[in-house]
């Protein structure tokens, strides 16, 4: 039973052949995210603008803004005001 399985299996993936470029563009891909994530994740204030270049200011913002949070905990109960006056608006 298991053997009909694994034959079957076989027939199907030697239907399918694969195609390397794409094997390699979906590995490029990956790459540049991961790369893009881990300098997302170093930016600070003092990160130089050249290395900024190629993220997205909207990215660049989020992280400043989530340092900040980080390290004042009058940014993040101000935050916590927001959320806490949106839910008592809607709850009316």
């Amino acid at each position: 039973c298991s053997s009909d399985l694994e034959t079957k299996l076989e027939q199907e993936n030697t239907k399918y052949k694969k195609n390397p470029n794409l094997d390699l563009a979906i590995s490029l891909q990956k790459k540049e995210q991961n790369i893009k994530s881990e300098r997302i994740g170093n930016i600070t204030e003092n990160t130089p603008k050249e290395e900024l270049s190629g993220i997205s200011s909207t990215a660049i913002d989020a992280k400043m803004k989530m340092n900040k949070l980080q390290e004042s905990k009058s940014e993040l109960d101000k935050l916590a005001e927001k959320f806490k006056a949106h839910d008592d608006r809607n709850k009316m």
